[in-house]
């Protein structure tokens, strides 16, 4: 399957190779070296979330503050990221990581990197409440339920709900 990043579900064949990618500027305030970035998206929705693409980057340092929940499987090269609790990660070609949104930090670039990336977008949703009408216009036989009950929709993401079986 060729790349097309017009389809309906926009897609890149071997991304480890896939080239051009497009020139995204130097990192700013570097520590050390002089960073490039390259990339090329694979897909950016409103308000550019979520988005997704490969980002290439050349050896240095930089201080680095991640603004929402990314997700990053590392294709190529190798580099270090020290939280800036002082915990290392170390990646390198194969190594899939969750940056959770405000980590803080410092990467290092030890060899040129190339990452498949995505940054996650989850909606926000409403507290939904059910208890209410049903204590008011229900019978008294009601078994009620933890309130409220807490169910996953997805690993990181939850929705309260107050509920009652009748």
């Amino acid at each position: 399957m060729p790349t097309n990043l017009t389809s309906s579900a926009p897609h890149i064949e071997a991304p480890a190779t896939h080239g051009p990618l497009k020139d995204w500027g130097h990192q700013p305030s570097p520590i050390a070296g002089n960073s490039k970035s390259d990339g090329v998206l694979l897909y950016k929705g409103p308000d550019n979330q979520p988005e997704s693409g490969v980002w290439q980057v050349t050896p240095g340092t930089w201080p680095l503050k991640i603004p929402r929940d990314e997700l990053c499987y590392f294709i190529a090269g190798r580099a270090t990221y020290r939280h800036e609790s002082g915990e290392l990660i170390e990646v390198k070609a194969g190594t899939l990581v969750h940056f959770r949104a405000g980590w803080k930090g410092v990467c290092t670039v030890h060899e040129t990197l190339r990452t498949a990336y995505g940054f996650l977008y989850i909606a926000a949703l409403p507290r939904l409440e059910f208890n209410s009408f049903a204590s008011r216009h229900l019978p008294s036989r009601r078994i009620p339920l933890p309130s409220p009950l807490r169910m996953p929709l997805c690993e990181y993401s939850w929705v309260s709900v107050n509920a009652v079986w009748y």
